[in-house]
């Protein structure tokens, strides 16, 4: 196994050069969904472009249970590696693979299953359904490439390497945004061909993935006597990973109790809080990049019993992640509207959007301090605390002070900003009570 020591070193430094990187991979994640509605928005109307939208955000819900639940071994690999106990990081591995694979199946039944009841939920417009639902299920086909994509990022980043996780996704990236350049530009074929690009560009990141891996005998060697389950690391994996999956999951779902709020609104409503979900997405890359960055190197020195290292690493990245939120925040509240324009030229989805954003820049700038505080949780291995502080902001404030600010005050996308920032607030404040009380200083696999 060849893993880096992110034990040693110049803190900020260190943190920099891992957490770039990852940056971009979540760069690169994002360009996804943005050159799917990109590609509609130009090539089709606002129905199909709402359809993407509707069908994004819940393909999104999926994918990052997918990535909580992967995300897992991150954590646990790293504090492996920190404790230098490398034949339990060596079993992790094996297992979290096998694991994967075999969860892949069943989501992907369940995930079919339940589409079109999930976008009867959210109060899909009738224009926007069909589109919606064709783009899910063709999503939901390629969930085996996600786990496997996520499957392999996590393991590095746990070994240190934030490097090779670029190259899979920027793979993935390059090969969407072909596919969408033909299946949605010159075929014509909608929220349908933008579906087919992304699960496409999924698998052949994840065959390239595993092609190069094996050839320069990095992480696993893939031969199928090497896949198999350690049933003690199987219970940690899903300690850790579970909560991880579930708050990524639940978190989402809230969306999707906002998203009802908008759809509710009509069409035009939907395609301008669509545009603001995939801005939101781009604005807070930094900030979730510090957080997965972070998740590693505290998991590292806390498996190497240096709290006060892992608690330099928090102060270090909550800088960081503030000073480029604040950057963010200016952009949004100046100039809004060029930059919708770039998604829709409708100008009733304009205003709406940019009605949206004048009060959801504000968590814009909160997610610089939100997103460096959870990883910083998470890698401690306390994702169950993680998972409960998201539950709190979302359905007991964000999700009630959203319907309760539309019902009050009227059917206007400006109030849905105030929720998401107060409950950002509230995110704050736990995770502080948290840090503050020290009980995060011991790693989880001391009692193994």
């Amino acid at each position: 196994m060849n893993s880096k020591d992110l034990t040693q070193g110049n803190l900020a430094k260190t943190l920099l050069n891992f957490t770039f990187p990852v940056m971009l991979a979540h760069l690169f994640q994002v360009l996804y969904g943005l050159v799917d509605t990109f590609m509609v928005g130009r090539f089709a109307d606002s129905a199909a472009l709402a359809s993407v939208m509707v069908g994004s955000l819940v393909m999104a819900t999926a994918n990052f249970m997918i990535i909580g639940l992967t995300a897992g071994g991150t954590v646990l690999i790293g504090q492996y590696l920190g404790a230098k106990m490398n034949r339990d990081a060596d079993e992790t591995i094996a297992t979290m693979f096998t694991l994967n694979s075999i969860l892949a199946v069943g989501l992907t039944i369940v995930f079919l299953l339940v589409a079109s009841p999930i976008l009867k939920l959210i109060n899909t417009p009738p224009e926007a359904y069909d589109g919606a639902l064709s783009y899910l299920r063709i999503c939901f086909i390629g969930t085996f490439f996600t786990f496997g994509y996520n499957g392999l990022s996590s393991a590095l980043r746990g070994m240190g390497d934030s490097k090779n996780p670029l190259l899979f996704v920027g793979i993935a990236c390059a090969c969407n945004i072909i596919g969408d350049f033909i299946l949605v530009g010159p075929l014509r074929m909608g929220a349908g061909g933008a579906a087919i690009a992304t699960t496409a560009s999924q698998a052949i990141s994840m065959i390239i993935g595993v092609i190069y891996l094996k050839k320069r005998r990095l992480l696993f060697d893939f031969r199928l006597k090497s896949f198999k389950i350690v049933p003690e690391k199987v219970k940690m994996l899903l300690k850790i990973g579970i909560p991880m999956g579930l708050q990524e999951a639940l978190v989402l779902v809230s969306f999707m109790f906002i998203a009802s709020i908008i759809n509710r609104m009509g069409y035009v409503a939907t395609a301008g809080g669509g545009i603001l979900d995939k801005l939101f997405m781009v604005a807070v890359i930094p900030a979730n990049a510090f957080s997965s960055a972070l998740a590693a190197m505290v998991a590292q020195n806390i498996g190497a019993d240096k709290p006060e290292r892992a608690k330099k690493c928090l102060l270090i990245g909550m800088g960081f992640g503030i000073s480029v939120s604040l950057v963010i925040f200016a952009v949004m509240k100046i100039i809004p509207g060029p930059i919708v324009r770039i998604f829709s030229q409708d100008a009733d989805v304009i205003d709406a959007a940019c009605d949206y954003i004048m009060s959801y820049a504000y968590d814009f700038l909160l997610c610089g301090i939100v997103f460096p505080m959870l990883g910083f949780i998470n890698g401690c291995g306390r994702t169950r605390l993680t998972m409960g502080i998201n539950i709190v902001s979302a359905f007991v404030v964000r999700v009630p002070l959203c319907y309760l600010l539309v019902w009050l005050l009227g059917e206007r996308l400006f109030y849905l900003g105030i929720g998401f920032a107060v409950a950002s607030i509230t995110q704050i404040l736990m995770a502080t009570i948290f840090i503050l009380m020290g009980n995060w200083k011991k790693s989880v696999i001391s009692g193994v």
